[in-house]
């Protein structure tokens, strides 16, 4: 079919046909580079436009799983359907396809629409084909092997992958990744990075590269991954060496503190929400996939103070040290 569009996420191949001006979905995927390997499944989405009324919340007889933002998640005889306040949309309980009519409401706010509700959409219709949606960094560096790097918004993720980064190593995102346990590997989806002016500048010489980014949300600004670090994505990486939980102090240095297992997990599954949803199909084998991961890695609480910007080599200062440390 011609204008047929075609991305590769976590090893399964989405296909879909742009239905927008400005694609939804393209805004997703677009930073996903050529596959390495053929695709072990396929994912087809048909999305078009609503020519009624706001798409009504679902009835009682459909069972609610979850809500985020303002996308409600309900399960259905055979199918998951997502409601965002206007859309309706229909994903196979087995990850196969999803369909609906996309209304204008839910394009007021496209960077939503993307982010969250299709961003979900996909999550979920990935889980069901059990790669399971983490909220993390996940980047390796000769030297000290893989690093997860996990955490909520503002407490220094980003600036911890910059860190990490600013002198070589490979990249499979920043924001959002895939467990798959069948393969042992985590798949990343390299999202652009939105970087505060602050953070832009202490890694100039990564931001040049980009010198007209676009905004982003907050006052920040977006920097495409492949151009901060190029040649450095990969697909994917294998089950991390190290879990690094970064929080902001304001305190002068910044220092680490081996995590407990069960803490370490914890903060897992806090950045793993999916993991939460009983009556959705996978959750057994996604609490398996987080406590494999705190198995395979050492785990550290990474608490960042005012020299992770003043001083970016701090934090792989820190790293190197402990990687050295008899144990």
């Amino acid at each position: 079919m011609s204008g047929l569009r075609r991305a590769q996420l976590a090893g399964i191949d989405i296909v879909w046909l742009p239905w927008a001006a400005s694609d939804p979905l393209a805004a997703i995927l677009d930073c996903l580079g050529e596959p390495e390997a053929p695709a072990t499944a396929t994912l087809s989405v048909s999305l078009r436009p609503a020519d009624g009324p706001p798409a009504p919340l679902p009835d009682a007889s459909h069972r609610p799983l979850f809500f985020h933002g303002r996308t409600r998640v309900f399960a259905a005889d055979d199918r998951i359907l997502l409601w965002d306040g206007a859309s309706l949309l229909s994903l196979a309980d087995d990850g196969s396809e999803l369909h609906g009519e996309v209304h204008p409401n839910s394009l007021d706010d496209g960077h939503t629409f993307s982010s969250a509700t299709l961003l979900i959409a996909l999550a979920v219709a990935l889980r069901l084909r059990r790669r399971f949606h983490l909220h993390a960094g996940l980047v390796s560096l000769e030297g000290l092997g893989t690093l997860l790097v996990a955490g909520d918004a503002a407490h220094g993720k980003t600036t911890t992958t910059l860190s990490l980064l600013r002198r070589g190593g490979l990249l499979a995102g920043d924001d959002t990744l895939y467990i798959d346990p069948a393969a042992r590997c985590i798949w990343g989806l390299p999202k652009p990075l939105n970087l505060s002016p602050r953070t832009a500048h202490t890694f100039a010489e990564l931001t040049a590269r980009h010198p007209s980014p676009a905004a982003a949300e907050s006052g920040k600004s977006s920097y495409p991954a492949a151009l901060l670090f190029p040649g450095a994505l990969r697909p994917s990486l294998g089950y991390p060496d190290w879990l690094l939980f970064p929080r902001i102090t304001g305190e002068p240095t910044t220092r680490l503190e081996a995590l407990a297992p069960t803490d370490a997990l914890g903060n897992l599954m806090t950045a793993s929400a999916l993991v939460a949803v009983d009556e959705l199909a996978g959750a057994e084998e996604h609490l398996a996939a987080l406590l494999a991961l705190v198995s395979h890695g050492r785990s550290y609480e990474l608490l960042l103070g005012l020299d992770a910007l003043e001083r970016p080599e701090a934090i792989l200062d820190l790293l190197t040290a402990e990687a050295n440390r008899p144990r």
